[in-house]
């Protein structure tokens, strides 16, 4: 097939590989190539070039897609390859046009397998399935759900999801526990084996990601065995959104009643509505057979592949092939592939060609097409109802244009509009349930110990033949349960031998290691008070370490004697126990959290251990070993009595040492002012200490010093003429570099020591002459 050329223009070959005989990927894909090329030279006939199309069928088989590539690139030596459909045949096509330097354009084949080769001459221009994990991811952390399965064809198309799935799940603390690989040659027995599997698990969220023909037998079978119900989520890639929901076939749509689907955005706009008009007109005249075919994504996206390349080839200035001179017969013999030598240039085009195509805006990054918002869609009726969006920016929401980002606490309906869900029912499935196709209901095991019956006790009458479980324990479970947002049907299993006794304890399921020869055990009230009586060096205990319901039972017995180091946290104490990764354990955590928070827990606490208002016996005081100052009475005793000990050596000392300010020479000084006297000594500098010799040292060695203030009234020096010198007739003040005669006043001579008394300089003066 081509387009008609004129004589002035340069024809460009390209090559097309599809299935001709499939209508989602082959005809529609065909027909939109061919509409889109007419459409362009019709608004661009200035332009020099003209792609001619070689159309090969590859007859939905991967070496027939190889077979169809290595064709037009060796003999019709086309600059270009639009196709193949399918990611099983595009790995090997990759590689060719890899060797040859032919761009590979592919519109259909979307697995992350193909981006991991590494080759710059292919063009993914599909949405990434890895661009779609991010907004399943988040439809299961928005409604809740801990885990999920993966239903995959296993092949490279279905394996090159999972990884890219497992991570985004990861990253929203969901689990995979099993992934389910489907062969596509799988029989429906098969396929029925395999989900009979699933109904054995837990896990009732299921991600489904493989070719249209394959995912509706799935789902044919799985409403066939009753997996199509309530309590059952399904989720299903944007492969089968868009060849389901697209052109729906109601003997289809009908076994998927409820799922949910991942759907990429296309823009509504003119250009496109009056394109599909003109394509389903055209599209009946050339295929009278095919009835009630519908315009998908994949026949837009080939609409503007097709563009891309026209605008691409444009930029080139010639056309051709490099011949390798290797003798064959063979016309598919790869040592005579020849090599495009426009084909670096046409790939640097191709990835600098951005334009608003019908699919949106169209721009390659690093050799993928850009990412575009997903709608979510709802299988319900005959089609799909859209019931919100998914943007790399906002995440979910529940209209594109919305201008601000799902909250953390964004509750599911929030996020997106109502869903109706298998089964027909609104309310969101847990994702998860105890397999009970024979009525089995969830085992629950019960401790048979004796004593402390107020927590948990089971009675067994022999007669009926039944066991009574009862206690705080049990109370607090069925709270939790009764909480919860579905039904949980259980039963107590007591750990009990056939003739009633225990069956074992607590160490006999959990060995933790500690140092047993520093415990002491006790199994009854009485024996935890004996232990506190005799005291840890007689063969007893200092402190007790055990739940918190423990106790304030054993407080509610003994609370004259005892009592509970504060603080007490309200959600220490019992456990109750769950299998590794069971959905159970964080909705009952958060129910009993609940009850924490609300007066139910407080009704069942009095219940069984009464309440602690008041004591029975509140005449007595509660003893404590907290330390307080009385503690240390014999420290405050030895510091008290050291220091004064200090105070009465240092003043005895003292009063020695100037005992003559007391003598009573001077018998008009009473004893109350030789007191005073004292007292004026003990304030005085003492000129013996280091502080003052230093001092005295340096006004000897004749350098001047600042002045200092007033001497001291109790000393003052003297000095007489060295012989030799000359006489003075008048005191001179003058220092002199002479030995110095110090004498001190006796200071029973100063009946007054605060009157103005005579300095060095007059005394001096006063001796001389």
């Amino acid at each position: 097939m081509g387009v008609a050329q004129d004589t002035k223009t340069i024809p460009v070959k390209v090559g097309v590989v599809l299935d001709l005989d499939d209508v989602l990927y082959g005809n529609i894909g065909l027909s939109c190539i061919n509409m889109a090329l007419s459409d362009f030279y019709a608004s661009h006939s200035d332009y020099k070039t003209r792609l001619a199309l070689t159309t090969i069928d590859s007859k939905k088989d991967v070496v027939g897609a190889a077979a169809a590539a290595l064709d037009l690139i060796k003999n019709v030596e086309v600059q270009a390859i639009i196709g193949p459909a399918l990611s099983t045949q595009a790995k090997f096509v990759i590689e060719l046009g890899q060797k040859a330097q032919v761009p590979i354009i592919s519109f259909s084949a979307s697995s992350p397998f193909l981006t991991a080769i590494r080759s710059p001459y292919f063009f993914q221009a599909t949405q990434n399935d890895s661009t779609q994990v991010n907004a399943i991811s988040e439809l299961v952390q928005a409604f809740g759900w801990k885990a999920a399965v993966p239903i995959y064809i296993d092949n490279e198309y279905g394996e090159g999801l999972v990884p890219y799935l497992t991570n985004a799940l990861q990253a929203v603390d969901a689990r995979i526990p099993y992934q389910s690989a489907i062969s596509p040659s799988a029989t429906d027995d098969q396929i029925v084996a395999e989900l009979y599997k699933l109904m054995t698990m837990q896990t009732r969220v299921f991600i489904v990601h493989m070719f249209p023909s394959l995912g509706a037998r799935l789902f044919a079978k799985a409403k066939e065995i009753g997996m199509m119900s309530e309590g059952y989520v399904w989720i299903m890639t944007d492969g089968l959104t868009a060849e389901f929901l697209s052109s729906p076939n109601p003997s289809v749509t009908d076994t998927m009643q409820g799922v949910l689907g991942i759907k990429p955005h296309v823009p509504s706009t003119k250009e496109l509505k009056d394109f599909r008009v003109r394509w389903k007109r055209k599209f009946q005249q050339d295929n009278p057979d095919i009835i009630d075919a519908e315009m998908n994504i994949y026949g837009l996206w080939a609409y503007d592949a097709a563009t891309a390349l026209a605008f691409a080839v444009e930029k080139m200035a010639d056309f051709g092939f490099r011949k390798v001179n290797v003798s064959s017969n063979s016309s598919t013999d790869l040592a005579t592939l020849g090599v495009s030598l426009n084909g670096p240039d046409l790939l640097q085009a191709l990835s600098n060609t951005s334009f608003k195509g019908l699919s949106g805006d169209y721009l390659f990054v690093n050799g993928k097409l850009q990412a575009s918002p997903f709608w979510i869609v709802n299988v319900n009726g005959n089609g799909g109802r859209k019931v919100g969006f998914w943007t790399p920016t906002k995440g979910l929401v529940q209209t594109l244009n919305s201008t601000t980002a799902k909250s953390f606490n964004s509750s599911p309906v929030s996020c997106i509009s109502t869903v109706i869900w298998p089964g027909g029912k609104s309310d969101a499935p847990k994702g998860w349930e105890i397999p009970s196709s024979n009525g089995k209901k969830l085992k629950i095991g019960v401790p048979v110990k004796d004593g402390l019956g107020q927590f948990v006790s089971v009675t067994r009458n022999l007669s009926s033949n039944t066991t009574t479980v009862k206690g705080y324990s049990i109370d607090v479970f069925e709270a939790a349960v009764r909480s919860l947002p579905y039904a949980l049907p259980y039963e107590y299993i007591p750990f009990a031998k056939p003739d009633g006794g225990p069956a074992g304890n607590y160490d006999d399921l959990i060995h933790q290691v500690f140092l047993r020869s520093k415990l002491v055990m006790y199994n009854s009230f009485e024996k935890c008070d004996e232990l506190f009586s005799k005291g840890s060096g007689n063969g007893g205990i200092s402190a007790a370490f055990d739940e918190a319901p423990y106790m304030k039972l054993f407080l509610s017995k003994y609370c004259s004697k005892y009592t509970m180091i504060e603080p007490t946290f309200k959600t220490a104490g019992f456990g109750f126990v769950f299998p590794i990764g069971s959905p159970l354990a964080p909705d009952v955590s958060r129910e009993i959290l609940n009850l924490i928070e609300d007066d139910r827990m407080r009704q069942i606490e009095d219940k069984w251990f009464g309440k602690q208002s008041s004591c029975p016996d509140s005449s007595n005081s509660i003893s404590s070993n907290s330390l307080s100052l009385r503690s240390f009475w014999g420290l405050f005793l030895i510091a008290g009595i050291a220091s004064l000990s200090a105070l009465l050596i240092f003043t005895a000392n003292f009063v020695y040492q100037e005992r003559r300010v007391l003598s009573p020479d001077d018998p008009r000084a009473s004893m109350w002012r030789r007191i005073q006297n004292l007292f004026i000594v003990f304030d005085e500098r003492d000129q013996t200490a280091h502080t003052f010799r230093k001092n005295e040292v340096s006004d000897r060695s004749g350098v001047d010093l600042p002045y200092a203030g007033e001497p001291s009234p109790l000393a003052y020096s003297v000095h007489t003429e060295s012989p030799g010198d000359p006489p003075s007739s008048e005191c001179d003040s003058t220092p002199h570099r002479q030995e110095s005669q110090e004498f001190v006043i006796d200071i029973n001579q100063l009946n007054n020591p605060f009157e103005e008394r005579p300095t060095a300089f007059d005394t001096a003066c006063r001796l001389q002459n």
